[in-house]
């Protein structure tokens, strides 16, 4: 468990000790259950949005640029790129 002090809003990060997954757990956020109705509904519409997802994930990990406080980008801003990038085709 690691505590993200820098983070605008209060951060908890584990890693699943089984799988090595990492996920984070937020606080005081009040547009959650809003983000992920809208993340719901992008992989009901696009059915190339779920993986896409994780292989951009997999790649910026492997680069050491998938997170936010050490200059990479966060899962939520990279879900959103690709939603406004699934907009366009």
């Amino acid at each position: 468990m690691q505590v993200i002090v820098k983070a605008r809003v209060p951060i908890i990060k584990f890693v699943e000790k089984k799988s090595g997954v990492t996920f984070d757990i937020s606080f005081d956020v009040d547009n959650g259950p809003k983000a992920a109705e809208f993340i719901k509904e992008a992989v009901l519409k696009w059915p190339q949005f779920r993986p896409l997802c994780l292989i951009l994930k997999v790649f910026l990990q492997q680069r050491d640029l998938n997170e936010v406080y050490s200059s990479g980008i966060g899962s939520y801003a990279l879900l959103a790129m690709i939603i406004a990038m699934l907009q366009k085709v």
